[in-house]
């Protein structure tokens, strides 16, 4: 009798709320005045579905070299941007074009960047995001304008890169 009792109590409770009210609809007010209901228009407070934050180094970035002599020099701006991929980066850089695909890891934040030089070079961008607006590592070139199968060959030496975010 006991079972009986709980169970007719259980299912009393399921009926109420199943007949209970609807959640509102959500209504908003149009350009000329009027309100409308958005049909199509369903938001929910559940769980956010996994959409990946932008990546950090996305952006507008201010490229400067430091030579071994100690001279800086103005690189250009590379502008960085997401892509479908995860930890890949499209890079456009100022002087020496693009777009080409970065490479990100995490833990540190590291970038790393290669532009084809177009002669069989490649210019490489390798970088830590030490903070929110600033990027330092190194950049140097590898290869050679003789030949295209040396390129593993270090032909400019290391040099130190650093990006601002402008």
């Amino acid at each position: 009798m006991n079972k009986s009792k709980i169970l007719t109590f259980a299912l009393a409770v399921l009926v109420f709320l199943a007949l209970g009210p609807l959640p509102e609809q959500s209504r908003s007010v149009n350009a000329k005045g009027n309100l409308s209901f958005p049909a199509a228009e369903h938001t929910t407070s559940a769980m956010p579905i996994n959409v990946p934050d932008q990546n950090k180094f996305a952006g507008r970035w201010t490229s400067r070299l430091t030579l071994s002599s100690g001279q800086v020099i103005d690189d250009g701006l590379l502008d960085i941007s997401d892509t479908a991929e995860a930890n890949e980066v499209a890079v456009v850089h100022s002087v020496r074009g693009g777009p080409v695909t970065g490479h990100t890891m995490a833990y540190p934040d590291r970038i790393e960047i290669q532009i084809s030089l177009g002669d069989g070079r490649v210019a490489h961008y390798n970088g830590v995001l030490v903070s929110v607006n600033r990027i330092e590592g190194r950049f140097f070139v590898t290869g050679s304008p003789e030949s295209h199968h040396s390129r593993s060959h270090l032909i400019v030496g290391e040099e130190t890169w650093a990006a601002t975010a402008t």
